[in-house]
């Protein structure tokens, strides 16, 4: 795509996104407008502590669309405008994850390793973050869905340089589901540098959890890595069905709670926070396009007091019932202990089975299942009895 077809392409969809945010706008209130206690990535604020939340959501660092950065070649894009939306949340994900996992980390450190200009020294702005989608064959000028941006953060963080440095592993639940044995699995594989593990006895018809419990279970071995777990799910049909409301309520107030990746159709938003009763929800839009940081002569990055406030900024609050119902969940643990302990809170909350009518989001089990496994039936299919010819064909095929 030539380069001035691109950004006459990201000067449409700007204009075009501009028009969904005033709109969508209209009839949203602030946040002490729509409720006075919140949850905000696990923690609670009520109205005593208004100041505190909105320190809390300053410090969030907010990635938002970019221009005039190094053209995407062959694909002649210099603007992610209009299509980058959902890896800008990606990387806000990813870089709360981070300031969880290395509080020491620096601002400027952050804002060099997401700075939107390709190379190694910065592996997780939007260059990085395209070369990982295009290993998921979704290319520049694509929209990502919440299921693709959670691979992406995945691959980015695994083929990275700073992959291993980070001690950070990122498991992707994609099937709705967190299974045990295979998180011990993974994490353990990385104790015994890559080597497998033996694989899980099969199921059997006399195999009892109670007398045979997985190695999960009775595993003391502490990691060295840390874990982020991704969940991209669906949660109905057109919007996102009202028995799930307590149980969002719940995961944003989970200790290892990192954010959640949604929004609507071709507009995706990085949501932290959530009022007490559900109703609203407050998040960072990347739908303001902004200058891509400048380079010097040696081509390092210029932190500049521009940029740096570039990267604070884009809060909204919106309606829950008015949000897709794809989205994708993310949870932080630091080691095994802490990984332990969000299994227990989530299987007595949002994983759990509610009482009260609501419908659980995810599902967390000890095993994954073993569809390749004596499943204990020798016996229940009749053999050939005497005098009969095997061979015979029992059936008629029309």
């Amino acid at each position: 795509m030539d380069s001035s077809i691109g950004n006459l392409f990201a000067s449409v969809t700007a204009a075009y996104n501009r028009a969904i945010t005033a709109e969508a706008s209209k009839d949203e209130s602030s946040p002490d407008e729509q409720g006075t206690e919140w949850w905000i990535l696990g923690e609670y604020y009520d109205r005593s502590r208004a100041r505190e939340r909105r320190e809390k959501e300053i410090s969030i660092m907010w990635w938002s669309y970019r221009s005039n950065f190094l053209e995407m070649r062959p694909y002649g894009f210099t603007s992610d405008t209009g299509w980058g939306c959902m890896l800008r949340c990606s990387q806000m994900l990813l870089c709360q994850s981070l300031s969880l996992h290395r509080p020491s980390i620096t601002p400027e450190t952050y804002l060099s390793l997401f700075a939107d200009v390709p190379g190694k020294a910065h592996p997780f702005g939007i260059h990085g973050m395209c070369r990982a989608g295009l290993g998921r064959d979704k290319f520049p000028g694509e929209w990502f869905g919440p299921r693709e941006g959670c691979f992406v953060v995945k691959d980015l963080v695994g083929e990275s340089k700073m992959g291993g440095g980070l001690d950070l592993k990122i498991i992707v639940a994609g099937e709705g589901c967190i299974y045990r044995d295979n998180v011990v699995e993974e994490m353990e594989k990385e104790e015994m540098g890559e080597e497998p593990l033996p694989p899980p006895p099969p199921i059997s018809s006399d195999h009892d959890p109670l007398f045979n419990p997985p190695p999960s279970l009775t595993g003391t071995k502490e990691w060295s890595k840390s874990l982020l777990i991704l969940i991209p799910l669906r949660l109905g049909v057109n919007g996102i069905d009202g028995r799930y409301r307590k149980n969002i309520v719940e995961a944003f107030s989970m200790k290892s709670f990192c954010g959640m990746m949604g929004g609507t159709p071709r507009h995706a938003i990085y949501f932290y926070g959530i009022d007490k009763g559900g109703g609203g929800l407050r998040g960072k839009d990347p739908h303001t396009t902004q200058f891509a940081p400048g380079r010097g002569r040696e081509g390092k990055v210029k932190i500049t007091k521009e940029y740096r406030d570039s990267c604070r900024g884009g809060d909204v609050t919106v309606r829950l019932e008015s949000i897709d119902p794809s989205l994708a969940l993310s949870f932080y643990v630091r080691g095994r202990d802490e990984f332990e302990a969000f299994v227990r809170e989530a299987r007595e909350g949002v994983a759990g089975e509610d009482l009260e009518g609501g419908k659980r989001l995810f599902s967390v089990e000890d095993r994954a299942p073993d569809y390749g496994g004596d499943l204990g039936l020798e016996g229940c299919v009749d053999g050939v009895e005497d005098g009969e010819d095997a061979s015979e064909d029992e059936w008629e095929f029309i």
